[in-house]
């Protein structure tokens, strides 16, 4: 078409309930620290013992062609609207000397935020009431500037008493924008916290790094970060945050698409009209009472020897019986998280379901409360129990979880033993019990007293080795995909369990060796590779675990791929263009479009349907594709796909400009010659500023069995 619509993107609302009664503090966000050095290291306050009270802290700072695009040949500029500015979120008095903060440049200084070098007696998490240890209280955090080296990374951690986990240099750009304005939000801080895994054990603790970079005129922010070359399995890889204008915009925001050792364009993330108050009740508790806000960020997850120092990164302020103050901050993303430290020492922390919100207009006033429901010192509520083996030995390393409100969540000890201390208030609540080598059990109907639970994982997962080769060469194929149909492990009855949606495994390895674990009963592989016939293999209820490895020789067979630039028809042949070539000359695959509802064919030969009971004669369409242009983090592409004059559904692909991202959709049985055509549905556009332009990298047929 030839017309773009303004994109408008709505702030993500939380669902209301009524706001509770109650004698609530109100908290204030003091100001912010000078970001204009290269090395700012504000004066540390002094932490003294029990009871004492230390300043209040707040935080300290595409592809090639990412940015602006300039619109293609005969695509017509537009004008964008502009709404009316809003009311600037107001901030209040008594603003507090600032923590300690360091910015550290990656190439050439090194330094972190020194911790304080007294040491306080103080109530640690976890131990039991009257219990101390002493601990090195940080006075602020160190933002690195850029990737480090690696003399620098291990001093980084070296001086945090760690040893440093493997690292990877990795480039990052993104753009950050402004609703009130709609255009980019320049001199910004940008702080992009990565998240390493303190070891490899299930759920272990995250170490998290921030790096801090500004905007640039056009609001577009690039650099390096340090990245993981184990990236933890369990948790975001990658959050954000935004400070502008001498407030937090954006306090802590999971970043989805982030890929460690190749460029990452994150691309726009948006300055939302809206502003949250917080009231916390803090009364219960007795010292020097901080509430930090970290956005959607849980820190539970954190290593305890990183925890008190990140915090640093987020608004905090002091709760106390005689303070009213107010905390203003403007938040995109739908969880919540407060956390409560008692004399610098982190104590609890209330999420989304332990609040209660508010409305009115675009802000929202958010009350959590710290005074109920804590059960430090009465065993009675405290809900646990045993996870043992089939052997009934306990097992180590059970993911015990439960929700109510707000998941929760406790990994079992060496003998199996686990406890929930910090529960809200019900009668009965199922438990899920999640473990590397077994299915998943679910208890149902437990009670919140209950302390004597043992709860058996008798079933071990799925382990299916294979071993694939080319059946005519006999060497290995060091690449192909695995499709996995399972069934739901929770299931009441198994014999009724509810088939789950095809899982696919793509497989690199030299030798053409997999270990496949699946975490519930399978029904049947489909080992599938482009250029060969696939292997369908039905697995028995019986026979889940194979103890030798199972052969696959794959039959070399059809290999339909395509050029996206090599079509059969367009709609508008002014409205498509193909990719420039490569710097030797060559052709490079790609073609885009700037305008949705464009069409696109291509006519594909797929052979003679396969005798009655052979494998093969199924396709699935596998379509690589990229965005030619900047558009937000989380946006997907839309794609209708017909077969002939027959729709057979839509693929949502993830728009990247940096790096291909793939849909995969089933088109069934198909033979001889058909026409495949392609329709991008959802078009987005800001003139200047951001562009949603689909180009199709990569257009794959791959043959399979039937689902």
């Amino acid at each position: 078409m030839s017309s773009r619509s303004l994109t408008w993107l709505p702030l993500a609302l939380l669902l209301l309930v009524a706001a509770g009664a109650g004698a609530w503090l109100v908290l204030k966000r003091p100001a912010r620290p000078n970001v204009e050095q290269d090395l700012c290291s504000g004066a540390a306050s002094e932490q003294v013992a029990r009871g004492g009270k230390p300043d209040a802290a707040t935080e300290n700072s595409p592809q090639d062609s990412g940015g602006d695009v300039a619109p293609p040949p005969g695509k017509p500029a537009r004008e964008s609207t502009k709404p009316g500015d809003p009311a600037k979120p107001q901030r209040g008095d008594g603003e507090k000397d600032q923590p300690e903060r360091v910015l550290v440049e990656g190439t050439s200084q090194t330094g972190v935020a020194p911790g304080n070098p007294h040491a306080a007696e103080l109530p640690i998490e976890g131990l039991s009431p009257g219990a101390t240890a002493a601990v090195k209280q940080p006075t602020g955090y160190t933002a690195l500037k850029g990737a480090l080296e690696p003399a620098q990374w291990d001093e980084y951690w070296s001086k945090r008493g760690m040893r440093a986990p493997e690292a990877v240099a990795t480039p990052v750009s993104g753009k950050i924008m402004s609703r009130a304005t709609i255009k980019g939000e320049a001199s910004a801080t940008v702080g992009l916290i990565v998240f390493f895994a303190e070891s490899e054990a299930v759920l272990a603790p995250l170490l998290p790094v921030i790096h801090e970079f500004t905007t640039d005129k056009d609001g577009v922010f690039s650099g390096t970060v340090n990245a993981p070359r184990r990236p933890p399995a369990d948790n975001e890889r990658l959050a954000l945050y935004v400070s502008s204008g001498g407030e937090r915009k954006i306090v802590g925001l999971p970043v989805s698409g982030f890929t460690s050792g190749v460029k990452n364009d994150l691309g726009i993330f948006w300055l939302e009209l809206g502003k949250i108050v917080f009231h916390c009740n803090a009364k219960a508790f007795e010292g020097h009472r901080q509430v930090v806000y970290s956005g959607g960020l849980d820190p539970r997850r954190w290593s305890e020897k990183q925890r008190i120092e990140m915090l640093y990164a987020f608004p905090r302020a002091d709760v106390d019986d005689s303070l009213d103050t107010t905390l203003a901050e403007s938040q995109t993303n739908s969880n919540h998280i407060v956390s409560l430290l008692i004399d610098g020492v982190f104590v609890q922390t209330r999420a989304t379901g332990y609040m209660s919100f508010n409305r009115r207009g675009t802000e929202f006033t958010v009350k959590a409360d710290f005074s109920q429901n804590i059960v430090f010192n009465k065993s009675e509520d405290v809900l646990s129990g045993r996870i043992i083996d089939e052997q009934g030995i306990g097992l180590l390393g059970a993911i015990v979880r439960i929700n109510i409100r707000d998941e929760q969540l406790v990994v079992s000890d060496q003998t199996g033993y686990f406890a929930f201390t910090d529960l809200p208030k019900f009668d009965k609540c199922d438990i899920f019990v999640e473990h590397a080598d077994y299915l998943p059990e679910r208890i149902q109907g437990v009670r919140r007293s209950e302390s004597n639970l043992t709860i058996g994982m008798t079933r071990p997962k799925p382990r299916i080795a294979l071993n694939v080769i080319d059946r005519d060469s006999g060497l290995p194929l060091p690449t192909f995909s695995i499709r996995v149909i399972a069934v739901d492990p929770l299931a009441p009855d198994p014999a009724k369990a509810q088939v789950l949606e095809p899982q696919v495994v793509e497989v690199h390895d030299p030798d053409g060796n997999y270990l496949l674990v699946w975490d519930a009963p399978i029904q049947s592989i489909c080992v599938e590779k482009l250029g060969y016939m696939p292997f369908k293999y039905e697995v028995a209820k019986n026979k889940q675990r194979l103890e030798t490895p199972l052969e696959v020789a794959l039959a070399p067979g059809r290999k339909l791929e395509i050029r996206p630039r090599d079509y059969t028809a367009v709609g508008d042949a002014t409205k498509w263009f193909v990719d420039p070539k490569a710097a030797d000359g060559s052709e490079r695959p790609g073609i885009y479009t700037a305008w949705a509802d464009q069409t696109i064919e291509y006519e594909i030969d797929f052979g003679d349907a396969p005798p009655a009971g052979a494998a093969g004669g199924y396709f699935d369409l596998i379509l690589g594709c990229t965005n030619h242009g900047i558009i937000d983090n989380n946006y997907l592409f839309k794609i209708d796909v017909f077969v002939d004059s027959g729709l057979k559904g839509s693929l949502n692909v993830k728009a990247d400009s940096a790096n291909e991202q793939t849909g995969r959709i089933a088109l069934g049985a198909l033979s001889g010659k058909r026409r495949v055509r392609l329709v991008w549905k959802n078009d987005a556009w800001i003139e200047g500023q951001l562009d949603a332009n689909i180009r199709y990298a990569s257009i794959k047929f791959l043959e399979t069995a039937p689902k």
